[in-house]
């Protein structure tokens, strides 16, 4: 994890080419005193980290991201009142790259959607 302890996970559904994951986001992590102070938000570039450390954990290879042709951060997203929020990933091998759509969400609100590609680091 790159960032130690700013969120744990569990797998609530693994099939061959998706997992949907609960993550629990520490509202009081050091991250979140400058990001803001007075009002926590969820950086961006951890919310791609936290997507890319759940499939590098799960499919047990580390990951690079190499293209993002679409990044939306559609809501912000504020650990303090929602500290549990749904990571849905679907996938495709193609060699040594994964082609990857994502999101993170809290029922109908979502706060990231990710389609783009990740290698395998060597």
């Amino acid at each position: 994890m790159v960032i130690k302890n700013l969120y744990t996970y569990h797998i609530n559904r693994r099939e061959e080419k998706r997992l949907d994951a609960i993550l629990r986001i520490d509202s009081h992590h050091p991250l979140f005193k400058g990001h803001f102070p007075g009002f926590a938000v969820t950086p961006g570039v951890c919310q791609l980290l936290m997507i890319r450390e759940i499939l590098e954990a799960e499919l047990e290879m580390p990951l690079m991201l190499v293209s993002a042709r679409q990044v939306k951060f559609t809501a912000v997203h504020e650990p303090e009142t929602e500290p549990e929020i749904g990571a849905s990933i679907s996938f495709s091998r193609k060699g040594d790259q994964l082609e990857v759509n994502a999101r993170l969400s809290k029922d109908e609100k979502v706060y990231l959607k990710l389609r783009g590609e990740f290698k395998r680091k060597r």
